[in-house]
């Protein structure tokens, strides 16, 4: 929550940025190593799930806005709705079995992102 305002303020551009007294290489590698960081120990719990990195940014923006505040905490809440819903259809879906949530996620997940590629082609 705190790096908020800088990247917000940082969404202006570098030069805006600069001129109203941010310090854009220090925001940019704490932002860096807090990403790092966070995907190291999602990683490290719960495998790859690489979907959830590429739609639910896309998701948050189309539902909160193009703020940079309201993106980043969007996406995590909808990565973490998104993982949630995976896992639980994983679980449902074929009773006995169990699906992994990376393969759920790689199904929803690429049909979005093929029609977020049509739509911007």
């Amino acid at each position: 929550a705190w790096a908020g305002p800088g990247a917000a303020v940082a969404a202006l551009g570098p030069a805006a940025a600069t001129g109203l007294g941010l310090r854009l290489r220090r925001l940019q590698a704490v932002q860096l190593a807090a990403s790092v960081g966070l995907t190291a120990a999602a990683v490290a719990a719960i495998g790859a799930l690489g979907f959830v990195g590429l739609v639910a940014p896309h998701i948050a923006r189309r539902l909160l806005g193009h703020g940079a505040f309201p993106s980043m905490a969007g996406s995590g809440l909808v990565g973490g709705l998104l993982l949630l819903a995976a896992d639980s259809l994983g679980r449902i879906a074929v009773a006995p079995l169990q699906l992994p949530a990376g393969l759920v996620l790689a199904a929803l997940g690429a049909p979005f992102l093929l029609i977020l590629l049509a739509r911007r082609g």
